[in-house]
């Protein structure tokens, strides 16, 4: 790749980053309430003894709001015990969920596109993709902010919990996992779309 056509794609990618940021920023309450319903599936899935409910709160700083009530007792510690039926709430903020998908369609978008086969493969392969990226990471750290209260909790009363599978990914896409995923996801359906498209 000469130095021409990389100045090409990096000039690509800041206009495409600022279109998106600008239409994520507008558009972003809508966004997020049509993944909603996704977030809410996901997370029960994975948290089959709670029923969950997510909503949107808009404040000085919007955030999605996850309001999870056990089914069962869940004990905190030996000591501590939350009593089914009790609703527990968490939250992230709502640009915070939207940032994988703006890296992944920056990703998919900034790549050279060759031929209209290719960008028909690739909008076949981004649309689930986004749903892909979207339930690795906002359902599942709502749930760790849930977590988080208890782990507090528990140390609280001088007990040492062990750390659930969902705090350990969330803290894994707080670090970086969470930009890093949908780039590899984006260049993973353009280099794949590339692939078909020339068969």
């Amino acid at each position: 790749m000469n130095s021409e056509k990389l100045i090409s794609i990096i000039l690509k990618a800041f206009l495409i980053w600022l279109i998106l940021s600008i239409l994520g920023f507008f558009f972003r309450i809508n966004i997020i309430n049509l993944l909603i319903p996704f977030y809410e599936k996901v997370a029960e899935t994975s948290y089959q003894h709670y029923s969950i409910e997510m909503y949107i709160k808009q404040e000085k700083t919007d955030k999605v709001v996850i309001s999870a009530t056990p089914l069962k007792n869940i004990i905190i510690s030996p000591k501590q015990t939350l009593p089914a039926g009790t609703t527990i709430e968490g939250s992230i903020s709502l640009l915070h969920c939207l940032v994988p998908i703006l890296i992944l369609l920056l990703i998919v978008l900034a790549l050279p596109i060759h031929s209209f086969k290719q960008m028909i493969i690739l909008i076949l392969f981004t649309i689930p993709t986004i749903f892909l990226i979207s339930g690795l990471t906002a359902p599942l750290q709502l749930l760790a902010q849930i977590e988080i209260g208890f782990h507090n909790a528990a140390l609280k009363a001088g007990f040492q919990r062990e750390e659930p599978w969902v705090l350990t990914w969330s803290l894994l896409t707080e670090g970086g996992g969470r930009w890093l995923l949908p780039v590899l996801l984006g260049i993973m359906c353009s280099t794949t779309s590339k692939k078909i498209s020339k068969n």
